[in-house]
């Protein structure tokens, strides 16, 4: 497997041909680790935060942000890979709080 089929940053591996973006942890709930990131474009994404540093409301995410499925997106923040599922793409604030669980 690469690094590029588990969403690593085009900063780190150049050309890459999945879509790039960043978004911000905008909630989170450390009870089941599922976050809503904010993407630029102003869509929210879901995800469940399974390995890599300690994710924080704010943080920056970076990667295929809108592909539902398990790979690795990089915390800009803390500059770290982290292993995530994304659960949902372009979700409403009522959906995003039903998958957070909130």
């Amino acid at each position: 497997m690469s690094l590029r089929s588990l969403g690593a940053p085009c900063g780190l591996l150049g050309g890459c041909k999945e879509e790039q973006m960043k978004g911000r942890v905008v909630a989170y709930n450390p009870r089941n680790g599922m976050g809503a990131i904010q993407v630029e474009d102003g869509s929210i994404t879901v995800a469940e935060f399974i390995g890599g540093c300690d994710i924080e409301i704010g943080d920056v995410m970076q990667g295929d942000l809108r592909q539902d499925g398990g790979f690795e997106l990089y915390n800009v923040t803390h500059e770290e890979m982290m292993v995530v599922s994304i659960e949902g793409t372009d979700c409403s604030h009522q959906m995003a709080r039903r998958l957070l669980q909130i």
